[in-house]
């Protein structure tokens, strides 16, 4: 294996592992983090672009399972986040009735 291309190899196992790792958060409940990974990803598709076609053509199964997993969390990242947003609705809408409830007590005589 050329230089170049363990460079590339290497580089993809770290994102590989970085999106193991973000899965995993967001299954627990979590986010994961993934500072920093669009610019791994760059210099990836540079070290890619660099190198001969057919040593390239080697990481392409690898790569595009990479696109796909950063497809699925992104999807799963706003699937989590519109759930988030309906339950702080939800919670928001709570306490308005639980402060409006509180208030007519309070004006009603013999209340609070």
């Amino acid at each position: 294996m050329s230089r170049p291309l363990q460079e590339a190899d290497a580089l993809l196992d770290s994102i590989e592992s970085r999106l193991t790792t973000a899965r995993a958060a967001l299954e627990a409940g979590h986010l994961g983090a993934l500072e920093g990974l669009e610019a791994d990803v760059a210099l990836l598709g540079e070290q890619v672009a660099a190198l001969p076609a057919d040593r390239a053509r080697q990481l392409r199964p690898r790569l595009i399972g990479v696109i796909d997993e950063v497809d699925r969390l992104s999807g799963d990242f706003r699937t989590g986040l519109d759930r988030l947003a309906k339950d702080l609705g939800e919670t928001g809408r709570r306490r308005q009735a639980v402060s409006a409830y509180s208030q007519s007590q309070q004006t009603k005589p013999g209340g609070r």
